[in-house]
């Protein structure tokens, strides 16, 4: 993880079913799950803290909640929320969500499954980083960007559908999957492809002349990284 934003919100709300912590500004109509924060004892030392730690189990997001005569709707999950928390099992996620921030399930090393909300665009930095249990995430068709990192090390994941409408995918995203391992394993020398999207080069590094098939819709980033022979 290379950087946190901190968000500042007037007021928070804890489920009391799930300890997940939401923030609000009182009188508005939004809410996000708690983003994660920094900590710092006045020395050098700075630790990172997700905003709900002490969430477990099976989680489900709140859709809305009601504070007084208020009700407020769930629309995004802030950077980190659940940053390193080990004690998750699962997530679902409703379609009010439509913004998740960079690296919010990051290290939850206990995260088996997860249901992402129709509506979601892009599946941002970082998300799924270190989730080593991870065995199930259903993309939804609405993902057209799979950002930098998104799914690395997640050493459980043996099975994805990417969407059709796919339209990027960032350098190292699926790096240390076992499905990222099948696709490259069992695809021949040469230009390789992921669905239309053209994640790289496969074999000895490429000289002279290629041509991009048709349709191509993304070159990967780093794809032909150093082929110095490529005219």
């Amino acid at each position: 993880m290379s950087f946190m934003v901190l968000t500042a919100f007037a007021d928070e709300y804890t489920d009391p079913q799930t300890n997940v912590v939401y923030t609000y500004e009182p009188g508005q109509s939004t809410a996000s799950v708690k983003a994660g924060h920094e900590e710092s004892d006045g020395s050098m030392c700075i630790d990172f803290c997700p905003g709900s730690p002490d969430a477990a189990g099976d989680v489900m997001i709140l859709d809305k909640f009601t504070i007084g005569t208020n009700e407020y709707v769930v629309t995004s999950i802030g950077e980190c929320a659940f940053w390193s928390n080990h004690n998750i099992k699962s997530v679902i996620i409703p379609e009010s969500v439509t913004n998740i921030g960079m690296a919010a399930f990051e290290d939850c090393q206990g995260l088996t499954s997860v249901q992402l909300p129709e509506g979601l665009t892009r599946i941002p930095k970082d998300l799924f980083l270190d989730c080593r249990k991870l065995e199930s995430v259903a993309i939804p068709s609405s993902v057209r960007a799979i950002d930098e990192q998104a799914f690395e090390n997640c050493f459980s994941l043996a099975s994805l559908t990417l969407p059709a409408g796919l339209n990027y995918i960032g350098r190292d995203a699926f790096r240390g999957t076992p499905w990222y391992s099948t696709q490259y394993n069992e695809a021949p020398n040469g230009l390789f492809y992921i669905g239309p999207l053209l994640v790289g080069y496969k074999g000895d590094a490429p000289t002279g002349e290629l041509v991009i098939k048709e349709g191509t819709t993304c070159i990967g980033t780093e794809a032909f990284l150093n082929c110095k022979g490529l005219t």
